[in-house]
Protein backbone atom coordinates (compact mmCIF):
# COMPACT_ATOMS: atom_id res chain seq x y z
CA UNK A 1 0.00 0.00 0.00
CA UNK A 2 2.82 2.40 0.86
CA UNK A 3 4.58 1.60 -2.40
CA UNK A 4 1.44 2.34 -4.41
CA UNK A 5 0.95 5.66 -2.62
CA UNK A 6 4.60 6.62 -3.06
CA UNK A 7 4.29 6.04 -6.81
CA UNK A 8 1.04 7.99 -6.98
CA UNK A 9 2.05 10.98 -4.85
CA UNK A 10 5.73 11.01 -5.76
CA UNK A 11 7.83 13.16 -3.43
CA UNK A 12 4.95 14.32 -1.22
CA UNK A 13 3.74 10.87 -0.16
CA UNK A 14 4.73 11.43 3.48
CA UNK A 15 2.16 14.22 3.72
CA UNK A 16 -0.61 11.67 3.12
CA UNK A 17 0.75 8.98 5.42
CA UNK A 18 -2.07 9.45 7.93
CA UNK A 19 -4.60 8.72 5.17
CA UNK A 20 -2.80 5.50 4.31
CA UNK A 21 -2.84 4.51 7.98
CA UNK A 22 -6.56 5.25 8.21
CA UNK A 23 -7.30 3.24 5.06
CA UNK A 24 -5.27 0.28 6.28
CA UNK A 25 -6.84 0.21 9.75
CA UNK A 26 -10.33 0.25 8.26
CA UNK A 27 -9.78 -2.25 5.45
CA UNK A 28 -11.11 -5.78 5.78
CA UNK A 29 -8.32 -8.29 6.53
CA UNK A 30 -8.68 -11.89 5.40
CA UNK A 31 -6.56 -13.20 8.28
CA UNK A 32 -8.90 -11.95 11.03
CA UNK A 33 -12.07 -11.56 8.93
CA UNK A 34 -12.51 -7.96 10.05
CA UNK A 35 -10.77 -4.60 9.97
CA UNK A 36 -7.93 -3.95 12.46
CA UNK A 37 -9.90 -1.03 13.92
CA UNK A 38 -12.88 -3.29 14.61
CA UNK A 39 -10.66 -5.92 16.23
CA UNK A 40 -9.09 -3.28 18.49
CA UNK A 41 -12.16 -1.31 19.56
CA UNK A 42 -14.92 -3.88 19.14
CA UNK A 43 -16.89 -1.82 16.62
CA UNK A 44 -16.51 -0.38 13.16
CA UNK A 45 -15.02 3.04 12.73
CA UNK A 46 -17.54 5.86 12.26
CA UNK A 47 -16.29 7.68 9.20
CA UNK A 48 -17.89 10.75 7.59
CA UNK A 49 -19.42 8.46 4.97
CA UNK A 50 -21.60 6.71 7.57
CA UNK A 51 -22.51 9.54 9.92
CA UNK A 52 -26.03 9.66 8.52
CA UNK A 53 -26.60 5.95 9.17
CA UNK A 54 -28.89 5.06 12.06
CA UNK A 55 -29.07 2.06 14.34
CA UNK A 56 -25.63 2.30 15.98
CA UNK A 57 -25.72 2.98 19.69
CA UNK A 58 -23.08 4.07 22.14
CA UNK A 59 -21.19 1.24 23.85
CA UNK A 60 -19.73 1.97 27.25
CA UNK A 61 -18.55 0.26 30.42
CA UNK A 62 -18.81 -3.55 30.85
CA UNK A 63 -20.57 -3.96 27.52
CA UNK A 64 -17.57 -2.49 25.70
CA UNK A 65 -15.21 -4.80 27.58
CA UNK A 66 -17.33 -7.85 26.73
CA UNK A 67 -17.59 -7.02 23.03
CA UNK A 68 -13.88 -6.21 22.77
CA UNK A 69 -12.97 -9.51 24.45
CA UNK A 70 -15.16 -11.43 22.02
CA UNK A 71 -13.61 -9.62 19.07
CA UNK A 72 -10.11 -10.49 20.28
CA UNK A 73 -11.07 -14.17 20.58
CA UNK A 74 -12.51 -14.14 17.08
CA UNK A 75 -9.40 -12.42 15.71
CA UNK A 76 -7.10 -15.00 17.34
CA UNK A 77 -9.16 -17.88 15.97
CA UNK A 78 -9.19 -16.39 12.48
CA UNK A 79 -5.42 -15.86 12.59
CA UNK A 80 -4.89 -19.52 13.55
CA UNK A 81 -7.09 -20.57 10.65
CA UNK A 82 -5.19 -18.30 8.27
CA UNK A 83 -1.83 -19.63 9.48
CA UNK A 84 -3.01 -23.20 9.02
CA UNK A 85 -4.28 -22.40 5.54
CA UNK A 86 -1.04 -20.67 4.55
CA UNK A 87 0.98 -23.59 5.94
CA UNK A 88 -1.00 -26.04 3.82
CA UNK A 89 -0.22 -23.96 0.73
CA UNK A 90 3.50 -23.93 1.55
CA UNK A 91 3.63 -27.66 2.33
CA UNK A 92 2.41 -28.50 -1.18
CA UNK A 93 5.67 -27.17 -2.64
CA UNK A 94 7.97 -28.18 0.21
CA UNK A 95 10.26 -31.17 -0.02
CA UNK A 96 11.52 -33.00 3.03
CA UNK A 97 15.31 -32.69 3.08
CA UNK A 98 17.56 -34.52 5.47
CA UNK A 99 21.34 -34.70 5.37
CA UNK A 100 23.94 -36.75 7.21
CA UNK A 101 27.24 -35.76 8.74
CA UNK A 102 29.90 -35.64 6.04
CA UNK A 103 27.48 -34.83 3.22
CA UNK A 104 28.24 -31.88 0.96
CA UNK A 105 25.65 -29.23 0.19
CA UNK A 106 25.34 -25.95 -1.66
CA UNK A 107 24.47 -22.83 0.35
CA UNK A 108 21.80 -20.49 -0.99
CA UNK A 109 22.77 -16.83 -1.33
CA UNK A 110 19.86 -14.39 -1.54
CA UNK A 111 20.31 -11.35 -3.82
CA UNK A 112 20.05 -8.93 -0.89
CA UNK A 113 22.04 -10.72 1.77
CA UNK A 114 24.57 -11.96 -0.75
CA UNK A 115 26.02 -8.49 -1.10
CA UNK A 116 26.12 -7.74 2.60
CA UNK A 117 27.19 -11.12 3.98
CA UNK A 118 29.09 -12.89 1.21
CA UNK A 119 30.36 -10.03 -0.94
CA UNK A 120 28.62 -11.46 -4.00
CA UNK A 121 26.83 -8.98 -6.24
CA UNK A 122 25.54 -8.73 -9.76
CA UNK A 123 22.34 -9.92 -11.38
CA UNK A 124 24.13 -12.82 -13.05
CA UNK A 125 25.99 -13.97 -9.96
CA UNK A 126 25.46 -17.49 -8.69
CA UNK A 127 22.65 -18.02 -6.22
CA UNK A 128 24.38 -20.99 -4.56
CA UNK A 129 27.96 -21.30 -3.34
CA UNK A 130 29.86 -24.33 -2.17
CA UNK A 131 29.76 -27.21 -1.77
CA UNK A 132 30.46 -27.25 1.97
CA UNK A 133 30.72 -30.25 4.24
CA UNK A 134 28.12 -30.79 6.96
CA UNK A 135 29.77 -31.01 10.37
CA UNK A 136 26.72 -31.79 12.47
CA UNK A 137 22.99 -31.47 12.73
CA UNK A 138 21.65 -28.74 15.00
CA UNK A 139 18.10 -29.41 16.12
CA UNK A 140 15.56 -30.74 13.66
CA UNK A 141 15.95 -28.38 10.68
CA UNK A 142 19.42 -26.80 10.90
CA UNK A 143 22.95 -27.89 10.04
CA UNK A 144 26.44 -26.67 10.85
CA UNK A 145 28.69 -26.26 7.80
CA UNK A 146 32.45 -26.21 7.41
CA UNK A 147 32.91 -22.76 5.89
CA UNK A 148 36.22 -21.55 4.40
CA UNK A 149 38.32 -18.89 6.16
CA UNK A 150 36.92 -16.20 3.84
CA UNK A 151 33.50 -16.74 5.46
CA UNK A 152 34.69 -16.87 9.06
CA UNK A 153 32.52 -13.83 9.86
CA UNK A 154 29.37 -15.77 8.92
CA UNK A 155 27.54 -17.90 11.48
CA UNK A 156 27.97 -21.47 10.24
CA UNK A 157 24.53 -22.81 11.20
CA UNK A 158 21.90 -22.67 8.44
CA UNK A 159 18.28 -23.73 8.03
CA UNK A 160 17.65 -26.67 5.74
CA UNK A 161 15.70 -24.43 3.36
CA UNK A 162 18.97 -22.62 2.54
CA UNK A 163 20.74 -25.84 1.52
CA UNK A 164 20.74 -27.82 -1.70
CA UNK A 165 21.98 -31.39 -1.96
CA UNK A 166 25.22 -32.09 -3.82
CA UNK A 167 26.62 -35.41 -5.03
CA UNK A 168 30.23 -35.14 -4.02
CA UNK A 169 33.01 -36.07 -6.45
CA UNK A 170 36.59 -36.29 -5.07
CA UNK A 171 38.26 -34.92 -8.23
CA UNK A 172 36.27 -31.72 -8.64
CA UNK A 173 35.90 -29.03 -6.03
CA UNK A 174 34.18 -25.70 -6.15
CA UNK A 175 35.64 -22.92 -4.07
CA UNK A 176 34.24 -19.68 -2.74
CA UNK A 177 35.30 -16.60 -4.68
CA UNK A 178 34.18 -13.00 -4.21
CA UNK A 179 34.19 -12.42 -7.95
CA UNK A 180 31.12 -13.01 -10.07
CA UNK A 181 32.51 -16.24 -11.52
CA UNK A 182 32.98 -19.27 -9.33
CA UNK A 183 36.28 -21.14 -9.55
CA UNK A 184 36.59 -24.84 -10.15
CA UNK A 185 39.65 -26.99 -9.74
CA UNK A 186 40.77 -30.60 -10.07
CA UNK A 187 44.01 -31.30 -8.23
CA UNK A 188 45.17 -27.72 -8.65
CA UNK A 189 44.19 -27.35 -12.31
CA UNK A 190 41.64 -24.77 -13.41
CA UNK A 191 38.40 -26.16 -14.73
CA UNK A 192 36.20 -24.19 -17.11
CA UNK A 193 32.50 -24.19 -16.28
CA UNK A 194 30.95 -25.09 -19.64
CA UNK A 195 27.65 -26.82 -19.10
CA UNK A 196 25.81 -27.28 -15.83
CA UNK A 197 23.24 -29.97 -15.23
CA UNK A 198 21.24 -27.70 -12.99
CA UNK A 199 21.19 -23.97 -12.91
CA UNK A 200 21.00 -22.94 -9.28
CA UNK A 201 20.15 -19.39 -10.27
CA UNK A 202 16.77 -18.59 -8.73
CA UNK A 203 16.39 -22.27 -7.87
CA UNK A 204 15.40 -23.35 -11.39
CA UNK A 205 16.67 -26.23 -13.49
CA UNK A 206 17.48 -25.06 -16.99
CA UNK A 207 18.89 -28.10 -18.74
CA UNK A 208 20.81 -31.35 -18.71
CA UNK A 209 24.52 -31.78 -18.91
CA UNK A 210 27.52 -31.68 -16.62
CA UNK A 211 30.76 -29.97 -15.75
CA UNK A 212 33.40 -31.06 -18.23
CA UNK A 213 37.11 -30.83 -17.54
CA UNK A 214 39.89 -32.81 -19.23
CA UNK A 215 37.63 -35.71 -20.07
CA UNK A 216 35.90 -35.78 -16.68
CA UNK A 217 32.15 -35.21 -16.58
CA UNK A 218 30.37 -34.85 -13.27
CA UNK A 219 26.67 -34.06 -13.02
CA UNK A 220 25.35 -32.01 -10.12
Amino acid sequence: MLRACALEWSGSWDEYLYLVEFAYNNSWQASISMAPYEALYGRKCRTPTCWNEVGERAIEGPELVRITTEQVKIARQKMKEAQSRQKSYADKHRKHLEFQRGDHVFLKVSPLRGVRRFGIKGKLSLRYIGPFEILERVGEVAYRLALPPQLSHIHNVFHVSSLHGYRYHPFITRGYNRSRRATYGTKGNTVRESVMAKSFRAGSHLGNGGIYAKGVSVSL
